[in-house]
């Protein structure tokens, strides 16, 4: 499979499917959805390039923040050259970061989750979107994943996962800057 095809399949996945995690469950935090995410996405990654990677070196193609296993922190720590993307002096680290080749940037797909779990999730949506933006310097395609914690009560200003006409226009120029941008409620719907 082709990379850019690898990336197509990684967005239909965040967007409908449930090979990559069980997204009816309830996540108790950010971290524990891009753990669940950076997981099914290490069984893809192997499923898909098998005879590709040498297996033992999975924690080191996909990278996440506060991995669990001294294995995945090494590969943080490794791939500090990759990951750390800076802008005016400041350092943006994405949430997962996906390589196929190991020192590759064409290669290497830098993915943004923010779990939105009450109303009023303006901030958090900027931030990702903002934060794409940055990596877009230096990688070429990025996914941004917003989950949408499926108990959020009913505010005035609830984040919506349709979509209407300003904001397919809106996702039309981020996907010509290569930012996939993929709203999905996910746990319990209540």
């Amino acid at each position: 499979m082709k990379w850019n095809q690898f990336i197509e399949l990684i967005c239909s996945e965040l967007q409908h499917g449930d090979k990559l995690a069980d997204f009816g469950v309830a996540f108790e935090d950010e971290h524990s959805l891009t753990r669940a995410i950076s997981l099914g996405i290490r069984d893809l990654f192997t499923d898909t390039f098998r005879n590709q990677f040498d297996p033992s070196m999975i924690s080191h193609h996909v990278v996440y923040r506060q991995g669990d296993t001294p294995q995945d922190k090494e590969a943080w720590n490794r791939s500090q050259s990759d990951k750390w993307i800076r802008f005016h002096g400041v350092r943006f680290v994405p949430d997962i970061l996906i390589r196929r080749q190991l020192n590759n940037v064409e290669d290497t797909l830098p993915v943004e989750v923010k779990f939105i779990k009450k109303s009023g999730a303006a901030q958090g949506v900027a931030t990702a979107i903002g934060q794409a933006m940055i990596y877009g310097m230096r990688y070429p395609r990025t996914i941004v994943f917003i989950g949408i914690d499926g108990g959020v009560r009913s505010a005035k200003y609830n984040l919506e996962e349709t979509a209407g006409v300003e904001e397919k226009q809106f996702n039309e120029r981020l996907e010509q800057r290569g930012i996939h941008f993929i709203l999905r409620k996910i746990g319990p719907l209540t």
